[in-house]
């Protein structure tokens, strides 16, 4: 009876193979089940990289494609979110009804307050966000 599986080691790849398999694909010159057949590979799995490299979420992708971005492009400066301070009222039973509140408004929606003025606690939320 012949044995189905073999115990061969998982292979693994490197960004640069892949993307260099897929600009072949891309290329036309040969069909992908020839460039399978090449480097011994999976005519699917050419297919799924390939479509990898379109849709751009996939880590090794962003590794490729953050590597020739870093050596073409600038380093970004950072930069600053704004922020809206606004001082109310709040009847709360543990905090005075004069207590002043500093909210932030994320991009995504959602708000922060604080209660109190704490330096300290600004602080550390600033870092946080950075």
């Amino acid at each position: 009876m012949k044995e189905l599986s073999q115990n061969k080691p998982r292979r693994t790849f490197t960004p640069e193979f892949k993307l260099d398999i897929v600009k072949q694909a891309n290329s036309n010159q040969f069909s992908i089940s020839t460039i399978s057949r090449k480097y011994d590979l999976n005519a699917n799995q050419v297919f799924r990289w390939c479509h990898e490299v379109k849709q751009k979420k996939v880590r090794w992708v962003r590794i490729v494609a953050g590597e020739q971005a870093l050596s073409k492009l600038p380093a970004p400066t950072p930069t600053f979110l704004p922020i809206s301070v606004s001082r109310q009222t709040v009847t709360h039973q543990s905090i005075p009804a004069t207590s002043p509140i500093l909210t932030f408004e994320l991009a995504n929606g959602h708000r922060v307050q604080l209660y109190q003025d704490n330096p300290e606690l600004l602080k550390q939320l600033v870092a946080v966000m950075l």
